[in-house]
């Protein structure tokens, strides 16, 4: 049976819309009792970010210390709000967009200074740049060090190209690489090849609207179907159970200077990755049924 575990997320809710499906999904599992949700942070530079997190949140009756990135140019401007700004408009937030907004690491510092040690799982679905700086600011790397006991992340990509560089990481190579180096805990990766060919969201269609749909629908123009990153990093992250999912055995990771990354198998090595050992369908039913659970409380609030 599934412990309760804590979690702490970051995510960069805004350029992809499974953002926004993976924060209801982890916020129905602390509802059904899988989860204690500390505290989210969110790593783009975008005045909407913190709102369209705290709208979702409260159709879960969730509040949890939160805090935006320290660069207001990263990531904010473009396609990374066609739907925040939306969402912030249409449903209630306590996050205007045109007043300041907690920082990250503050938020940080305030969910774990009274944790545990190793009693944290730090899951990130977005660029690397917030967690580098909780890694290398001198508070927030004595309470990551001691708190969290692992980090799952949506990160590279370990098949294909060799010079391929996974999104997440393109964004902020260094910050990926600063992480590689630092962190000697426990890593476990959600590889690109993960969840690519599995197109969730179909549940959407069934209910009126609200922040996922609106987010899904505007970054779809007018589709609700996206592959499944987001949503599958935190299941894996909370689940005992991965479903038609599984980690690899354990190696070593490295990060080329272009944001490659390589996988060497090592009994001793700290991380490890999330593969698919059932079919594309029994993974898009797994993740939809997390998605539909969710979308139902969501209804009800």
């Amino acid at each position: 049976m599934n412990q309760l575990i804590n979690v702490f997320l970051d995510t960069d809710i805004g350029p992809d819309c499974d953002d926004t499906a993976a924060l209801a999904i982890l916020l129905q599992l602390c509802k059904e009792g899988h989860a204690r949700l500390l505290g989210i942070t969110h790593c783009t530079g975008s005045p909407y970010g913190l709102g369209t997190i705290d709208a979702i949140c409260r159709m879960y009756g969730i509040q949890v210390p939160m805090g935006t990135c320290d660069d207001p140019g990263f990531l904010s401007t473009g396609t990374a709000l066609c739907y925040t700004p939306s969402v912030c408009e249409k449903f209630a937030n306590s996050y205007p967009p045109n007043e300041p907004h907690p920082d990250a690491v503050d938020a940080l510092v305030q969910a774990m200074e009274s944790m545990e040690a190793d009693s944290v799982t730090m899951i990130t679905i977005g660029p690397l740049n917030n967690l580098a700086r909780f890694l290398t600011d001198k508070k927030a790397s004595l309470l990551m060090c001691k708190c969290v006991r692992r980090i799952v992340m949506m990160a590279g990509s370990f098949v294909g190209a060799d010079d391929f560089t996974e999104w997440n990481i393109k964004m902020d190579i260094s910050a990926m690489r600063t992480i590689a180096n630092l962190w000697k805990k426990e890593l476990i990766l959600c590889p690109f090849e993960a969840a690519v060919d599995v197109n969730t969201g179909a549940p959407l269609a069934k209910y009126p609207d609200n922040p996922v749909k609106t987010a899904y629908s505007l970054f779809n123009k007018g589709g609700l179907l996206r592959p499944s990153w987001d949503l599958l990093t935190v299941a894996c992250a909370v689940l005992d159970d991965h479903g038609p999912y599984a980690l690899s055995s354990n190696g070593y990771l490295s990060v080329s200077e272009n944001g490659v990354t390589r996988f060497t198998p090592d009994a001793f090595g700290n991380c490890s990755y999330i593969y698919r050992k059932g079919t594309v369908d029994e993974a898009v039913s797994w993740l939809d049924t997390m998605l539909e659970n969710a979308l139902q409380t969501m209804t009800k609030a």
